[in-house]
């Protein structure tokens, strides 16, 4: 189990900004500057390479008093008897920590299949997360589906007709025509030029 702690109120995530240069528009991340930041962070405590493994993970969002809350309500708030259901929304705080986590304490968040969220009013505003890897630090021989299959067959297919190619001596059948092909010194095959190059019937 691994505990991370981001000082500060929690973020919400934001969409990606929208700018016109010219005839394009053009996407970027208007949050691109706060999640480096953070990631730095992340980087700092934890010193280790990123998690290959199936994950759980909690995150804790303790969010600030409102300056207008009174002492009963602030009192109140402390011990949790009064809920902050005001935004940020819990998913877009969420969503924002795993931007940040991911390349940094796991490759892909496909990797979390559990993720457990609460927000709750607190003094000092952070974020508090905790992650607990499901297995050792192994990736598992995963069944391949039939996507994977098929890009298989294809890179299969594409090496058999590529040796062939080589077998051919040079040649290679195009209609009724054997084109003859001369290789490069790095391996590659390429027509011979209208200067030396010749065709067979």
């Amino acid at each position: 189990m691994k505990e991370l702690c981001i000082e500060g109120n929690p973020i919400p995530w934001k969409r990606a900004g929208r700018r016109r240069i010219g005839a394009d528009i053009i996407t970027y991340d208007r949050q691109l500057k706060e999640k480096e930041q953070i990631r730095w962070k992340m980087r700092d405590d934890f010193r280790e390479e990123p998690f290959r493994v199936p994950l759980k993970v909690e995150i804790y969002f303790f969010m600030p008093i409102p300056k207008a809350a009174s002492r009963k309500q602030r009192e109140q708030m402390i011990r949790g008897q009064i809920s902050h259901m005001k935004r940020p929304d819990i998913d877009n705080m969420a969503k924002f920590v795993l931007d940040c986590m991911t390349g940094v304490i796991f490759n892909d968040d496909a990797q979390i299949n559990e993720l457990d969220l609460k927000k709750r009013y607190a003094t000092s505003p952070r974020t508090k997360i905790v992650i607990t890897p499901k297995d050792s630090n192994i990736v598992a021989d995963l069944p391949e589906d039939d996507e994977m299959k098929e890009d298989k067959r294809y890179e299969e297919k594409k090496a058999e007709r590529q040796a062939k190619s080589r077998k051919s001596n040079g040649r290679v059948q195009v209609g009724n025509f054997t084109h003859w092909l001369k290789e490069g010194p790095s391996g590659e095959v390429t027509p011979t030029s209208s200067s030396d190059s010749f065709i067979r019937s």
